[in-house]
């Protein structure tokens, strides 16, 4: 178990120009690299050009993206082309498919309006015969023209004189079916516009509105062939200009440019430099002979202007628990890092709050569903199961404590007990922290001794926190003071580091001591945990018969659940964040970050592998 956040290797890779983009999609899809380009070379890959075909690219997007097949990302034939060549070829290859594809487009897009045209003529004519309405009277005369119109606004209801109007209802929103006369229709839309209406005239098809239904279904057939005529078209469009495959180099530039700002090449070769978690290079090897590319992978020293990015590699068990640290940040380079230690502290202390062998199980089984869609929820599982042991601990199953003896005490019979053991604990745990920044100080001056302020600092908890216990100890404490006061003095050599160093010692005291004092929110929230749970007891033996007893048991088990989990878990945090991390931990560090998979890499080996 490493207690610190691992760095990441400098690596450097050479590979021909022409296969620099294929080659940087490889390494994005191990998951494992994160770029940062080398400065110092002149020349690099036409990244400008490149940005200009990818901004055509876009716009054509978003006129004919619904048009478009799914993109292909193999490059075959063009494994000789620069970056910027292969994208123009591309593009133009979507240029000529754009002349040639037009017409069945517009014709495409003609067809599902007038699709959309037939479902709103069925469901209007159906809400008009269903309120009975006599469809025939709908038949257009010379001076009456039939307007249906769709989504007014809520609440309004336009009035126009001269104009026979009625209200209806479709499945998509309210309608008004009006017979306005010839001298009137321009009034009648203008009014209509203005309340965001669409109107609808009587199309010529629907010549006999008492058989709508027949009509509508033959117009429908009739669109339905001609639309999979102009599909099959377009299909042939689609494959005659190869668009899937060009698509792919687009996409392909367009995930390059997100991610790459700078990418350093001469005439025939490409560099590509940044950080990786690999222990060895096998695996970027491996992962361009698969690309087909041909590379020389090499983890030579970093640039000394350049800080390694920061990792933290656990097991399953412990991953869940990072969330706490990286509240914080990531821990820096010479500084713990304490997420394996968590997944012991977190689940004793929330346990210890909430123990009871019924609840405990319900958030373990809780957290079992929901980590398959958020991982972090392996906490409630872990935390549930903790619950599930103090629980027996305490005799308690779903707040009854008749069910099981218990294996140590009931908490309410014993409160002081219950309240010393978490203030050990907590003496312990800041111990522990006090430990963790002395280590941390031997890595940041591995020569030197400023831990020895630290030790000092330490003897002087012990000597203050005994001192309660047996008044000799006061003198362990004064002792501490003289080693503090030495290890400061050995940082500094002058007396003024040594005042200053007093002072912060006076102000560090202080709050170490009120943080021991903060963790008898343990066992007092463990206290009312059982009170709570004896009060939702006592209530439903109030009732007097069974089903009232089961009714209240469960309604008070529920609100325990809820009110008692959010709390102690908030309390927990608290503890974690500001009275241990406090002692050792800054989160100086900068994640690894790497590069976001490529649209060509299939990310489900990946994500199988880390989960």
């Amino acid at each position: 178990m490493s207690l610190r956040p691992v760095p990441a290797r400098w690596f450097e890779i050479v590979v021909p120009r022409t296969s620099c983009v294929i080659a940087l999609e490889a390494l994005a899809a191990t998951g494992e690299v994160e770029l940062e380009m080398r400065e110092g070379r002149q020349q690099s890959l036409r990244l400008d050009v490149m940005r200009e075909q990818v901004a055509h690219y876009d716009k054509l997007t978003r006129r004919y993206q619904t048009w478009w097949p799914e993109p292909v990302f193999q490059r075959v034939g063009q494994e000789d082309l620069p970056p910027e060549s292969v994208l123009d070829t591309a593009l133009q290859h979507i240029e000529d498919w754009q002349v040639d594809a037009d017409t069945s487009i517009n014709t495409l897009e003609s067809l599902r309006s007038q699709r959309e045209e037939c479902q709103f003529w069925r469901e209007a004519l159906t809400a008009l015969h269903t309120a009975g309405i006599e469809l025939s009277l709908l038949s257009r005369g010379e001076f009456l023209s039939v307007k249906c119109c769709c989504q007014l606004p809520e609440g309004s209801q336009p009035v126009y004189e001269d104009v026979l109007s009625l209200p209806f209802y479709t499945p998509t929103g309210a309608c008004l079916l009006a017979l306005v006369p010839g001298n009137r229709e321009g009034v009648f839309m203008r009014g209509m516009s203005l309340a965001h209406a669409v109107c609808r005239d009587l199309p010529d098809w629907l010549q006999d509105v008492t058989d709508f239904e027949a009509q509508i279904a033959a117009r429908e057939q009739a669109i339905a062939a001609e639309d999979a005529q102009y599909r099959e078209q377009l299909a042939d469009i689609n494959q005659r200009h190869d668009m899937p495959s060009a698509l792919g180099e687009l996409e392909r530039g367009k995930w390059l440019l997100q991610h790459v700002d700078n990418l350093p090449a001469s005439a025939h070769l490409s560099w590509l430099t940044g950080w990786t978690t690999l222990e060895n290079t096998e695996p970027l090897d491996k992962a361009l002979e698969k690309a087909g590319v041909r590379g020389l992978v090499h983890f030579p020293p970093a640039p000394t202007d350049k800080s390694p990015p920061l990792r933290m590699r656990h097991s399953s068990w412990v991953r869940p628990f990072e969330v706490f640290t990286r509240a914080l940040g990531i821990p820096g380079r010479d500084e713990a890092d304490p997420s394996a230690l968590l997944a012991v502290i977190v689940p004793l202390m929330f346990g210890y709050m909430f123990g009871d062998v019924g609840q405990g199980a319900v958030l373990a089984v809780a957290g079992l569903i929901l980590q398959r869609r958020w991982p972090v929820a392996r906490i409630l599982v872990i935390c549930g199961g903790a619950a599930v042991l103090f629980g027996a601990l305490f005799g308690s199953v779903f707040s009854l404590e008749n069910l099981l003896p218990p294996l140590w005490l009931h908490p309410l019979s014993d409160p002081l007990l219950l309240l010393e053991i978490p203030l050990i604990g907590g003496v312990l745990l800041l111990t522990l922290g006090i430990v963790i920044n002395g280590f941390e100080s031997r890595w940041r001056r591995p020569g030197g001794f400023a831990w020895v302020g630290d030790a000092g600092f330490l003897v002087i908890y012990w000597g203050l926190v005994g001192g309660f216990l047996n008044s000799g100890l006061f003198m362990l404490a004064l002792l501490g003071l003289l080693v503090y006061l030495l290890g400061h003095a050995e940082r500094g050599r002058m007396l003024a580091s040594m005042l200053g160093a007093l002072a912060h010692l006076i102000e560090t005291t202080f709050q170490i001591l009120i943080n021991t004092l903060s963790f008898l929110r343990v066992g007092a929230f463990a206290l009312a945990h059982a009170g709570l749970s004896s009060a939702v007891i006592s209530l439903a033996e109030t009732t007097g018969n069974r089903f009232g007893f089961v009714v209240i048991l469960v309604i008070g088990n529920v609100l325990i659940l809820a009110i008692e989990g959010l709390v102690v878990s908030i309390q927990t945090t608290r503890l974690v964040l500001f009275e241990f991390f406090v002692r050792f931990l800054q989160g100086t560090g900068r994640p690894f970050r790497p590069v976001p998979f490529p649209p060509s890499a299939n990310r489900s080996d990946h994500v199988q592998k880390n989960s």
